[in-house]
């Protein structure tokens, strides 16, 4: 799969792998262009680009989407995941996790509310739908250019 993409696609799926791999740990920009293996601008730029936001946007959703799951699902402490998670202190992780999700982290874990929580797509994945979907726009605008409306097309996404 990664021998159809683009340089910049291939760089930024490998720091979105590396990110989900080390996302309890401090990651910072040069870890990542490490293992991009281009320049930390560059990779900031590419990322950017390829998933709309930076970096650092990324990677604390992530971690604060994993605190929310984890409040939810356990009855561990907010100190605990606010730690386990990566931040550095109590108070940023609520700071943080109340600016995401608005509700603080302590009432969240006893009453849990509906979250958006963020879900990451590779942009490996992004590429071949968008692909996939341009191919098959082609495809239906063709049969209905030629009077088959009728005819309805599916075409199996191979992820």
């Amino acid at each position: 799969m990664l021998d159809e993409m683009t340089p910049k696609i291939k760089a930024v799926q490998k720091m979105q792998d590396y990110i989900a791999a080390h996302q309890t740990e401090e990651i910072n920009l040069s870890d990542l262009a490490n293992t991009a293996c281009y320049s930390p601008w560059y990779c900031y730029r590419i990322f950017k680009e390829l998933t709309g936001m930076s970096v650092s946007d990324y990677v604390r959703r992530l971690k604060l989407t994993g605190a929310a799951r984890r409040l939810k699902e356990s009855d561990a402490k907010v100190i605990d995941v606010a730690l386990d998670s990566g931040f550095e202190s109590v108070d940023g992780f609520q700071r943080a996790f109340y600016r995401e999700f608005g509700c603080n982290p302590g009432t969240y874990s006893t009453h849990p509310i509906p979250v958006s929580y963020f879900i990451p797509t590779g942009v490996k994945f992004q590429n071949r739908h968008f692909n996939a979907c341009k191919e098959n726009l082609f495809v239906c605008g063709f049969l209905k250019n030629c009077g088959m409306e009728k005819v309805s097309m599916f075409r199996e996404l191979k992820l």
